[in-house]
């Protein structure tokens, strides 16, 4: 089995557990008051908790947390923090932690690798630096975390655009591209984000992207003109995607 099949199969039993839970509370079995919404937000909570820790988020756990612990400030016993206090603390948190360990980290929130000849060309985007950057090359990584990137795609022969996204947003323009096939495949990963994609009018884009508690949705018209196929394919949770025909 493959890295998705062993991620489909973790969300799976994740969300099954939660739905098990929620059953047992509201049958009293785990001695907890909690409403039906209560126990939503908490799994939609530690779903993106668990993403934050996978793709190493700090302000993705921060307020993963602080939400989790208004939802359960009475389990707790903090009910008189909360919301303001927490979520005072949780910002402070957050910009403590995101100062400390950025020197770690840093290689990690945004940069761009492009795949050419068989070879990886890595362009880390660090502080001060810009983070925008032309790709004409057949296939292009592109990886946000904690940050924003702007990317144009201007291959002459583009086949391929994989975008990862984690707490962040990109936009990337494939308005000067070329496909030369008769089909081209841009495969978006990531939580918790928003990707705008501006594409050619006569590109005929077919979504068969997995989502959760996302949308996809279409910016303008589409040309009646002979054109390639593009398949928009991946998963993408909690966050939008605006595809701009232009």
């Amino acid at each position: 089995m493959n890295k998705k099949t062993y991620s489909d199969i973790f969300w799976g039993m994740f969300f099954l557990i939660g739905a098990g839970l929620l059953i047992a509370s509201k049958l009293g079995w785990l001695g907890v008051t909690m409403g039906w919404w209560g126990w939503l937000f908490t799994i939609v909570l530690v779903a993106a908790l668990v993403q934050s820790i996978a793709n190493l988020s700090v302000g993705g756990v921060v307020w993963s947390l602080a939400f989790l612990a208004i939802i359960w400030n009475r389990a707790l016993g903090i009910a008189t923090l909360v919301p303001w206090t927490v979520l005072g603390v949780a910002l402070l948190v957050h910009i403590g932690l995101s100062l400390v360990l950025h020197p770690f980290l840093k290689h990690h929130h945004s940069h761009l690798i492009i795949i050419k000849n068989g070879q990886n060309l890595t362009l880390t985007h660090q502080q001060g630096q810009p983070k925008e950057a032309v790709s004409r090359d057949q296939t292009v990584v592109i990886t946000t975390k904690l940050g924003s990137v702007t990317r144009y795609v201007q291959s002459p022969d583009f086949r391929l655009a994989d975008i990862t996204i984690g707490l962040g947003d990109a936009k990337v323009y494939f308005d000067k591209a070329t496909i030369l096939a008769d089909h081209a495949e841009i495969a978006v990963t990531g939580s918790l984000g928003d990707l705008d994609l501006y594409i050619p009018a006569n590109w005929h884009l077919q979504s068969e992207l997995e989502s959760f508690l996302g949308d996809v949705k279409v910016v303008g018209t589409p040309s009646d003109a002979a054109g390639p196929t593009v398949y928009l394919t991946g998963g993408f949770k909690l966050g939008d995607i605006k595809v701009h025909y232009i």
